[in-house]
């Protein structure tokens, strides 16, 4: 079992979750996600700073763009 990460497109869309094993992950590192989607990091949002919002166990939120 991973950590799980919030995804938003840099339209705001909601791009699902992704969930790793990792928690270095940083602006401009590519994964795969559903459906064989390859999105690049855009901005990696901390839990601290969004667990107001969420009410779901999340490590954090990515802004994601197609890679």
């Amino acid at each position: 079992m991973g950590l799980k990460y919030a995804l938003k497109t840099v339209d705001g869309d909601d791009a699902g979750t992704h969930e790793s094993p990792r928690c270095d992950w940083q602006p401009g590192d590519v994964f795969v996600g559903h459906g064989n989607t390859h999105w690049r990091i855009v901005a990696v949002v901390p839990l601290e700073r969004i667990a107001e919002f969420h009410d779901k166990p999340l490590y954090g939120l990515w802004q994601v763009e197609p890679a």
